[in-house]
């Protein structure tokens, strides 16, 4: 069977061949006699009829006789090749497969989509207008918040400018400069070399860490400086801030309202991180600090300078930038010089950084808190005299707080009564996660979660079942009211307790 089905597929081959070779030989040639080459026929052959007219009878005759006789050998071939198509196809019970379809040519590209629409040009702030210049010190950490502080600042009359010390996150620097913010890398300092003198018991790297700090401070005071001459205020944030609704715009309108009464002042610090501090008033904006000695609780968590005094700090920060860390440099600095310290009341500024750029820092960071901090300009929720204690169940996050200030986590204010005690000069408290007490003068910047969340015992009495969840607050007030003159009473605090003690456990 094998050898008939390859003797069959030669005869099929050759007749192939042949048929090939005398479609080939009639192809249409240039003709003698001055012809024209013929036209085709519909069957795709050259016409005798359309060569020419002119030719002799006798040729002409010769000429249709060949032709006849080419028509029946090219039906006879025809025949034999479907003959033996046949009996391949009876030898092989099958039928020959058709030839594949042809590939589908790949479908052209979408059209590119069209480009966007040309940004609005950015229109800066002439360094003429200039009031208000905030500056950003930003470095790597976990839990920057440049993008915040950076974009919440600008305002009329204020520019932003951002000096950054290793990478910014991806798109960070296009989408501030779009915004007219200048933003420009920290320097490398010869001076800052591993020859240093230690101080303070500091590792030479902590050294070399803290020395580069008070170079990019004065650098950047420096920077904000040139770029804005006519500026009146100065003010220069760290990155791990919130900031108070209409931050700029408030520090711009109470420091020209009050220029007067303040006269001459140097630097004022917007947060306070000691107890000893607190004011229980937020009837003035502005306060004068006391004494020299409780200007180490203000930091440099956000400070603003006059001109003149700045200029003095970035030669004081050249001359002993080996010396102290920056909080202390400017501690020495108050200390020969004595311009006139005030700081913000309420603070405009929160503490959240949990985390110190220099690797070991940060559990006596992340419990610098403002007392007195309030995010919302109109102070609305702290004038409402509470006539219930409980304010609902709120998300949370771990890197940003929504109650932001001090906090306990070991479980010992682990009841409503006992953070509430905690948190007495705050307005309101919450309970996470059974045992976690948190206290804030706002709340609810993530937003509210269902109350069924917040329902986990407490810690410091299992039977109550009012402290919060995962990730979630269950915020109460303490008690504290805003009266209309913007002092503070606590007269509310005992009925409150009350209801603690019978509706939330005590």
């Amino acid at each position: 069977m094998n050898i008939k089905r390859v003797a069959i597929s030669g005869i099929l081959f050759v007749v192939v061949a042949l048929s090939a070779l005398a479609w080939m030989k009639r192809q249409p040639q240039k003709a003698e006699y001055g012809s024209t080459q013929g036209e085709r026929d519909v069957d795709g052959v050259t016409s005798v009829g359309s060569i020419s007219s002119n030719l002799p009878n006798d040729i002409k005759q010769e000429l249709e006789k060949m032709e006849s006789r080419r028509i029946a050998a090219d039906k006879e071939i025809l025949k034999a090749i479907e003959r033996v198509s046949n009996q391949l196809q009876a030898s092989s019970g099958t039928q020959l497969a058709p030839p594949p379809p042809a590939a589908p040519k790949p479908a052209p590209p979408p059209p590119p989509p069209p480009p966007p629409p040309p940004s609005p040009a950015v229109v800066p702030v002439s360094a003429d207008d200039v009031v208000l210049v905030v500056g950003v010190l930003t470095a790597p950490r976990e839990a920057s918040r440049l993008m915040h502080i950076a974009l919440g600042s600008l305002a009329p009359k204020t520019a932003v400018v951002v000096q950054y010390r290793g990478e910014l996150k991806a798109g960070e620097k296009e989408q501030l400069e779009s915004k007219g913010i200048f933003v420009y890398p920290a320097g490398d300092y010869p001076q800052v070399n591993d020859n240093m003198k230690k101080t303070h018991g500091d590792s030479i790297e902590r050294v070399k860490w803290r020395s580069k700090h008070v170079l990019d401070f004065a650098s950047l005071l420096s920077t904000m400086l040139t770029r804005y001459p006519k500026a009146q205020y100065v003010a220069i944030y760290e990155d791990d801030l919130l900031l108070a609704e209409h931050t700029s715009e408030r520090l711009v309108d109470g420091l020209q309202k009050g220029a007067a009464s303040m006269g001459e002042w140097g630097i004022m610090s917007l947060y306070q991180g000691k107890d000893s501090l607190y004011e229980m008033s937020f009837a003035s904006p502005f306060s004068q600090i006391p004494s020299f000695d409780k200007f180490p609780g203000f930091g440099t968590v956000a400070l603003l300078f006059r001109p003149s005094v700045a200029k003095e700090v970035i030669a004081h920060c050249h001359e002993r930038f080996a010396e102290h860390p920056i909080d202390m440099l400017l501690g020495e600095f108050y200390g020969r010089n004595r311009p006139p310290i005030y700081f913000a009341t309420p603070n405009l500024v929160q503490h959240m950084g949990i985390r110190s750029s220099f690797p070991g820092n940060g559990a006596e960071r992340e419990k610098l808190k403002s007392l007195t901090f309030v995010r919302y300009e109109d102070f609305k929720e702290l004038r409402e005299k509470p006539a219930h204690p409980y304010l609902g169940c709120f998300k949370d996050t771990v890197l940003d707080r929504d109650l932001s200030g001090m906090f306990d986590y070991s479980g010992s204010y682990g009841t409503p009564s006992k953070c509430a005690a905690f948190c007495s000069k705050y307005f309101f408290f919450g309970l996470q996660d059974g045992r976690e007490c948190f206290c804030s003068n706002d709340y609810g910047r993530h937003g509210a979660a269902p109350d069924e969340q917040c329902k986990q015992p407490c810690s410091g009495a299992t039977q109550c079942k009012s402290c919060g969840g995962p990730a979630v607050n269950a915020v109460y007030r303490t008690g504290l009211v805003l009266r209309a003159d913007n002092t503070v009473s606590a007269s509310e605090a005992d009925s409150l307790r009350g209801s603690w003690a019978t509706d939330y456990c005590a």
